[in-house]
């Protein structure tokens, strides 16, 4: 008898699955095999090694960069101490010759007088070139504000900073009137009130700075 069309169909669709299946095998016997285990096993370990390996480099990249800022901290609390004392110092003495000078000139003329105002001219200048060429102390303000995160010593160093303005403004005032002899005796009095309150206030801005930012130094170092 023949074979009917429903049969043959069946049969080709037999011969296909056989087929198949054979492909299927054949894949599963290749996966299966020692050396494709191994050389999964070795991608696989070589991935997580490249992992663990870049965490460690950024975990040390890190520690590295923690430990320049702490460097960097380190080396501006010593050197504000160091520039405020030699920059307020200049800029106190250029203040305590201009009142001397300005007391001077409101004092009748005489062999003394002259020779008063010659010491306290040249002390003057001597005190504002010093000042001049030192290191401007609201620079390393502003340093501390970029390098400390810590709002304690931000607030402190924005204080210091404003109060320092203040006293520069004044010594200016001072010059200026000084020039003009647009100036009164009251004036030479509030001069000198002004410069002896302000350097004690800056004084105690400068130790509770210096605090906050000993402070925010010490837990970096403790948090290594």
């Amino acid at each position: 008898m023949g074979i009917s069309k429903r049969e043959e169909v069946l049969d080709e669709l037999a011969i296909f699955l056989r087929d198949r299946n054979k492909k299927k095998n054949s894949l599963s016997t290749f996966l299966r095999h020692p050396f494709m285990l191994m050389l999964v096993g070795t991608v696989a370990v070589a991935i997580i090694t490249n992992i663990w390996a870049s965490k460690e480099r950024q975990s040390q990249l890190e520690i590295q960069w923690q430990r320049t800022i702490i460097e960097k901290q380190l080396d501006l609390y010593e050197n504000l101490q160091t520039h405020y004392h030699q920059t307020g110092s200049y800029a106190n003495s250029w203040f305590v010759m201009l009142v001397g000078y300005a007391k001077e000139l409101l004092k009748p003329k005489n062999p003394k007088r002259t020779t008063r105002l010659d010491f306290y001219k040249k002390r003057g200048m001597e005190a504002e070139k010093l000042f001049m060429s030192s290191m401007p102390l609201d620079n390393q303000l502003g340093q501390v504000k970029v390098l400390f995160k810590s709002q304690k010593v931000l607030k402190s160093a924005e204080k210091m900073d404003h109060k320092w303005s203040e006293f520069i403004k004044k010594l200016n005032s001072c010059s200026r009137k000084l020039n003009t002899v647009s100036y009164t005796k009251d004036d030479i009095t509030e001069w000198n009130s002004f410069r002896i309150n302000t350097i004690d206030e800056l004084e105690k801005l400068k130790v509770d700075l210096t605090n906050q930012m000993s402070n925010e130094i010490a837990f970096k170092i403790t948090d290594q």
